[in-house]
């Protein structure tokens, strides 16, 4: 795989004025209480990409692919996003993508694709890999970008996925 962000920075500079067009009031509709609005799975991406964050830097200080998870549920939940204006969390959704985007944009190749089988990924990824087998730092990245895309499929309907 070429750098990673050259398949992100696409995605978050096209998606971006297309969110910010969204009908705020219909981005905080539900479907039931028990399933997230627009809004929240927005939310949620925030979240996601703050944590992604946290664990693209540490490995880079680090010898493995281990990380801690992190609840997904509460943490939305206690950062009540329905309570936001809708472009205050486009304008955080854009934030925090462009500096993932930078920070992967600098990651030696030699740390991006370097193989080994300590790791979490089981646990943590969205397309799982078995515990034992080999993956790299450039996988995580991917998956967090086919993570993405997932929600903005959601939120966006008319939404083309980069990654299948």
């Amino acid at each position: 795989m070429s750098n990673p962000s050259t398949i992100l920075n696409p995605i978050i500079n096209s998606v971006y004025p297309i969110l910010l067009d969204q009908d705020p009031e219909l981005m905080k509709e539900k479907i039931s209480q028990t399933k997230w609005s627009k809004q929240e799975i927005l939310g949620h991406l925030i979240d996601s990409g703050r944590n992604i964050l946290a664990r693209f830097r540490q490995s880079l200080l680090q010898n493995h692919l281990v990380f801690n998870g992190y609840d997904q549920d509460e943490s939305a939940r206690t950062a009540n996003y329905q309570k936001l204006e809708w472009k205050l969390l486009v304008d955080k959704w854009l934030a925090i993508n462009q500096e993932i985007a930078e920070l992967i944009s600098d990651i030696p190749e030699q740390k991006l694709n370097f193989n080994t089988t300590d790791h979490n990924f089981h646990q943590i990824c969205m397309r799982t890999i078995l515990a034992n087998k080999e993956t790299s730092l450039g996988y995580l990245i991917e998956d967090y970008i086919f993570h993405l895309e997932h929600h903005l499929f959601q939120i966006l309907p008319s939404y083309r996925k980069v990654i299948k």
